[in-house]
């Protein structure tokens, strides 16, 4: 048999799905057919690619710049404005490169109309074009004349379809390819487009250059006049302000300078001598004049001082001997008194001329002051005659230095030759070409190979596609999806896929039970499923014999399981291990021994057993009964998984009431046995409406 697993979806109903493994067999299977078709493809494709004419491609790379003038200096002295983006030039270039004006000249040069490769007309016309136009003739008359310049365009066109200009749109580096059926001459195209594009380039450059010239000439004379102009201005500018400009500066502002040189010492001055007169005064009026000298330097100050200090020792000497009423201590004390008079008079008389000097003083300070502001005001407008005259010295200086430029590139243009100036470099130039570019045998044998294989595969495909046609449009029909079709295993008998599960515990049929076994589970709105019910629609042996394949791999995995037979009025599952029980299920829900006492264990795996015995008449009594329930409540205690093989959808009681125990649910279909629709349909709909969890289809078919 070969086996499909699908697990329903309430909200979508997905098509049919090829497994993995069933991909592979079809592969296997149309093995033959797919190398039968690629080898015809591959040679097919290799002899009618082998038969076409052969085209050769020849290539040239060239440096394309935009239109300047020969001399860069030129550019912006004559246009005034910076050079634009290049890529846009280099884009202008390359249609220039194709302009039809320039491909006519090229073609008229190496007579490219006379050849038939390019003119439509020259080709001898084949069979059906020759039946077609016999056709028009008796149907429309003759075929008017062509008009005037239609085969040139024709010809035209033809070289603009072979001919191609490519550029990266990030260098200035374009390449030019062309096509045809001889080497040497598309290789002849190429370096002829270049040397044509070359010279049309050269022709524009020196117009372009003459133009320039005229233009420069102009522009030198008009900046002539300007420097005229402005040099006349800064004469008029310097005779109306009378500026006399000397090497360190105008004469204003070294008078300026010297000003204020001399108000800044006449302030010190009239600083110094008030602060003397004010110390003198301060000391006179104290009657200090023992610290006069400190302040004042006077000769007779000086000698009176010494005389005073002369007289005033004599005087202690004698009143010192004589006391105070001998007659030379008094003539002393006169002689120190008229001495002390006469400093008096001294000071009063210095302190009088130290106030006639700080008076002059002030008076010289605020002349300087005066003199100092008039000659500020002076400084102030010949500085700003001489900005205004700096700064027409500048504009005078910045157009003789434009003019100087002008005159020399407008002498190189006159002297440097048209073609020294060009701007398209040449990077490397056509040559004939070795091997042809079109047609690739080799490349399209590997497409016709591969095409020729692929339209195996797809039949490989469909053809195993449409096996399913019995079993997987039904089962669709009904709302339940087919998500995978299992492989095919060998071996005859309703034991084929047991045997295959044990030969093979990790092989793809395995891997497809485990894989029903996680979607069941991954389902589950709410915990994973503890008990599973397996329905089959067509037959209760097969469906017990995948129950038990399904509950002997998960036992193998790990996990604690029980099989319980549902199908209490036709046993399968003893019979078909050979076991012999001493009570069955029915006997255990009727209430004599317990369930565990019944138990048998597989002797493949640690698969538990509870397994009827014999046919029931009040099979759904029993299924229905409390005692049931308990023992499928205490099961669930002892065990991980709990597989429910049930009757077949003809027994459609019996199959409900354990698709009503379970969480999940399993239908599997058989496209080999005739199904009523009407009858699994109704079946499908109340199995839907009354589980409780997500219900799931498999699909069988025998091998």
């Amino acid at each position: 048999m070969n086996y499909s697993v699908a697990l329903p979806s309430r909200e979508t109903i997905d098509q049919p799905k090829l497994a993995t493994g069933n991909i592979l067999g079809a592969l296997r299977r149309g093995a033959w057919l797919i190398i039968l078709l690629a080898v015809v493809g591959g040679g097919g494709a290799y002899a009618f690619s082998s038969s076409l004419p052969r085209r050769y491609t020849a290539s040239g790379t060239v440096v394309l710049a935009a239109q300047h003038f020969a001399i860069p200096e030129l550019q912006g002295a004559v246009r005034g404005s910076s050079d634009a983006d290049p890529m846009l030039l280099v884009r202008t270039e390359l249609q220039a490169l194709s302009a039809p004006q320039l491909l006519e000249q090229v073609i008229g040069e190496l007579h490219l109309d006379t050849m038939k490769e390019f003119n439509p007309a020259l080709a001898a016309p084949g069979p059906l074009d020759q039946v077609s136009g016999a056709i028009h003739r008796w149907i429309a008359g003759p075929p008017p004349p062509a008009p005037p310049g239609a085969i040139g365009q024709a010809v035209l066109a033809q070289v603009s379809r072979d001919l191609v200009v490519f550029n990266d749109n990030r260098s200035l580096v374009a390449t030019i390819s062309f096509t045809s059926g001889s080497p040497t001459l598309c290789a002849n195209f190429i370096n002829t487009l270049i040397r044509r594009y070359r010279d049309m380039r050269s022709r524009e450059r020196g117009e372009a250059d003459q133009e320039a010239n005229g233009t420069l000439v102009t522009r030198i004379a008009a900046l002539e006049g300007e420097i005229t102009a402005l040099e006349k201005q800064a004469g008029e500018l310097r005779d109306k302000s009378q500026y006399i400009g000397l090497r360190a500066g105008s004469v204003g502002q070294q008078k300026l300078e010297e000003l204020a040189t001399e108000a800044t010492k006449a302030s010190l001055d009239r600083a110094e001598i008030q602060a003397t007169w004010e110390r003198a005064a301060a000391l006179a009026k104290r009657g200090e004049s023992d610290q006069m000298s400190g302040v004042l330097t006077s000769d007779t100050m000086s000698r009176l001082r010494d005389q005073e200090a002369t007289a005033a020792r004599k005087y202690a000497e004698l009143i010192a001997h004589y006391g105070p009423n001998y007659p030379g201590v008094r003539q002393a004390r006169g002689d120190l008194q008229a001495i002390q008079g006469l400093l008096a008079q001294e000071v009063a008389r210095i302190v009088d001329s130290l106030d006639a000097q700080f008076l002059v003083a002030r008076q010289h300070e605020a002349d300087a002051q005066q003199q100092l502001a008039a000659a500020r005001g002076v400084a102030v407008a010949n500085t700003s005659v001489q900005t205004r005259l700096d700064d027409l010295a500048q504009d005078i200086a910045a157009r003789r230095q434009l003019v100087q430029s002008l005159q020399v590139g407008m002498q190189q243009t006159i002297s440097m030759p048209a073609g020294d100036a060009l701007e398209v470099r040449v990077l490397s130039a056509a040559e004939p070409p070795n091997r042809a570019s079109s047609p690739k045998p080799t490349l399209a044998g590997v497409f016709g190979v591969a095409a020729g294989g692929a339209i195996g595969v797809l039949f490989s495909l469909v053809s195993t596609r449409s096996s399913l046609g019995g079993a997987a449009p039904a089962a669709i029909a009904r709302g339940l999806p087919v998500f995978a079709v299992l492989p095919a295993f060998a071996g005859r008998g309703r034991r084929r896929l047991l045997a295959a599960i044990s030969s093979r515990p990790t092989g793809e049929i395995a891997d497809v039970l485990r894989t029903l076994r996680l979607r069941i589970r991954a389902s589950a709105k709410a915990g994973a499923p503890r008990i599973v019910t397996l329905i089959p629609t067509h037959s209760t042996q097969t469906g017990a014999l995948i129950a038990l394949a399904f509950a002997r791999l998960a036992a193998a995995d790990g996990e604690r399981v029980l099989l319980i037979e549902g199908s209490l009025q036709t046993p399968v599952l003893a019979p078909l291990l050979g076991l012999r029980l001493p009570h069955g299920l029915a006997v255990v829900l009727e209430g004599k021994p317990h369930w565990r006492d019944a138990l048998a264990h597989d002797t493949q795996s640690s698969l538990d057993l509870l397994l009827a015995d014999r046919g029931a008449a009040n099979a759904q009594a029993l299924l229905t009964s409390m005692r049931f329930q308990n023992v499928l409540t205490e099961a669930r205690d002892d065990y991980h998984l709990i597989v429910l093989s049930a009757p077949s959808t003809e027994v459609a009681a019996g199959a409900l009431t354990l698709a009503n125990c379970a969480d999940a649910t399993v239908l599997v279909f058989d496209d080999n046995r005739h199904t009523s629709s009407d009858a699994v349909g109704r079946f499908v709909e109340d199995l839907v409406m009354t589980s409780t969890g997500p219900v799931a289809a498999m699909l069988t078919r025998a091998a």
